[in-house]
């Protein structure tokens, strides 16, 4: 239908409706529809000088009818959806500008959370469409080029998801998108070996092409629908590694009964490999620190043993070696005590005195032992 200036203005005072220019699809303003009147009315007087055509007066030149007749009159979501078009070159990224306002602020913070996890998830179209209800009227190409990105028909699938993610990549200013898009990459990787191993382990078959994330999920459902580690049955590699360490595993060997007898048999291992070793050097200062000397000649387990007892019988034991390194600075690589070091342990309490201990340092160090 045609439209007079008069309508076109009501159109554009009305927060309800987008009065939209054919030429570029972008919103009219009312200074911008001024401007468009101007242009057409001098087009319109051009062509009739050229054609020598007699024209004595111009009160609306039809091709401006015709041109506002065509112009798209567009409601807000609440009223219809109706996906929008934009002229090709149209910037939407946020400018620095936009971003200071409070709005643009509150839509970059809602982006950021509905992204968290690399691809927006259907809650999260939710969320950014109850948000760009009723701010059509603003003048924003960004918000509106999100609003017309959001598909409402049939159901939201995978191709859905990455429209809607790369279009807020597409709005976001470089430092946003920038994180945002490398969390996309990362979710959007292979699965690696590792998981696709796992999958047939839990007894599924992982699909041609799977991605890091998909697999991720396939495992978890997996080991949802799985038995508990007690009832399923030991996996080859735990079954393996038992008789590397020396073991025969017994028939009928459980998940979690393997995991057991794994750890009780690299303890077992470790303690032997230190029975046959010396005390370290480390081991040899602790032992000078509390006057142990005598045991230097025994095996790195033995004084393990007794470190572990001596400490657990007095907690305030290993607080005076703490002391010590923190006044020495010792980063726990030292391997031999400072000549005269100035270790003082406070009178009061003396970890030495109420062990029964001799004091193992110089007289003017420790009050009590003058």
């Amino acid at each position: 239908m045609a439209m007079s200036l008069d309508d076109a203005r009501r159109y554009i005072a009305d927060p309800r409706f987008k009065l939209i220019n054919p030429e570029t699809g972008l919103r009219f303003t009312p200074a911008t529809l001024e401007a468009f009147i101007k242009a057409k009315r001098l087009q319109n007087k051009n062509e009739a000088a050229m054609s020598k055509e007699p024209q004595t007066q111009i009160p609306i030149p039809e091709a401006e009818q015709n041109s506002v007749a065509n112009s798209v009159i567009e409601t807000p979501a609440s009223y219809k959806d109706k996906r929008m078009e934009f002229a090709k070159g149209t910037r939407f990224v946020l400018t620095t500008e936009q971003c200071l306002l409070p709005i643009v602020q509150e839509l970059i913070d809602l982006l950021i959370e509905i992204t968290r996890d690399g691809l927006v998830s259907k809650e999260g179209v939710q969320r950014l469409n109850i948000w760009l209800a009723g701010k059509s009227e603003l003048d924003i190409p960004a918000i509106n080029y999100l609003s017309a990105s959001l598909d409402h028909s049939g159901e939201f699938t995978t191709s859905k998801a990455f429209h809607v993610q790369f279009a807020i990549e597409r709005i976001l200013p470089k430092t946003i998108r920038g994180a945002i898009k490398r969390t996309r990459q990362a979710i959007c990787k292979k699965a690696t070996e590792a998981q696709l191993d796992y999958i047939r382990v839990l007894g599924g078959t992982p699909p041609f092409g799977l991605k890091c994330s998909e697999a991720h999920l396939l495992i978890e459902e997996l080991l949802a629908k799985s038995p508990p580690p007690s009832m399923q049955p030991a996996t080859e590699k735990q079954i393996h590694f038992i008789r590397e360490l020396g073991e025969n595993p017994p028939t009928g060997l459980t998940k979690s009964a393997a995991s057991s007898l794994i750890e009780e048999l690299l303890a077992k291992q470790r303690e032997l490999q230190a029975r046959q070793e010396l005390p370290t050097p480390r081991q040899i200062m602790v032992l000078r620190f509390w006057n142990r000397i005598d045991l230097e000649q025994s095996s790195k387990w033995e004084v393990e043993q007794w470190l572990t007892q001596f400490y657990d019988e007095d907690p305030r034991r290993r607080a005076t070696w703490e002391t010590f390194k923190l006044e020495n600075s010792d980063d726990g690589f030292c391997r031999s005590l400072p000549l005269n070091y100035p270790h003082r342990v406070w009178c009061r309490g003396c970890e030495f005195c109420n062990a029964g201990l001799n004091h193992p340092h110089s007289k003017r160090y420790h009050p009590r032992s003058g």
